[in-house]
């Protein structure tokens, strides 16, 4: 048998491999989007207040997530039958591409931040997201370093 799988660390390993059944993901409700938001926001804001730069760029991806509009296309998008985790990436991707539209440099750098508020609204989302329903492939590992890294 082949399987493939993402890397998630250098090096090599060896031990049993474990093939699971993943559960599907869970229903997508307005409440876990909302809080996911919000921790997704207070980290931003935490990060801001302990770095010694950078922290005008971490405030103003605060401001992104915050925005109103953003939050009802993720919101049309869940009632629409698309799970919360694909309508969050959807919908600043939807954003983001607007602001690529205009030829702008500043712009297209809001846009990279608008996809990087996606992915910590998706990353704040997690302990709400159930794998989807598919196989899954989880190792117990003994690490053998062919290098040191």
């Amino acid at each position: 048998m082949h399987y493939s799988c993402r890397v998630l660390s250098p090096g090599s390993t060896t031990g049993p491999i474990h093939i699971v059944q993943a559960t599907s993901e869970a229903p997508s409700t307005s409440p876990n989007v909302q809080q996911a938001r919000e921790s997704a926001a207070l980290q931003l804001e935490t990060q801001a207040q302990h770095v010694s730069t950078g922290a005008d760029i971490l405030l103003a991806q605060k401001s992104m997530l915050e925005d109103p509009e953003l939050l009802a296309r993720v919101e049309a998008l869940i009632s629409s039958g698309v799970s919360a985790y694909s309508a969050i990436a959807q919908a600043c991707d939807e954003f983001a591409n607007t602001l690529l539209q205009v030829d702008d440099p500043y712009l297209a750098q809001r846009a990279a931040d608008i996809r990087e508020v996606g992915q910590l609204w998706q990353n704040a989302l997690a302990p709400f997201k159930k794998m989807p329903a598919r196989k899954a492939l989880l190792c117990s590992v003994r690490p053998f370093w062919s290098k040191t890294f």
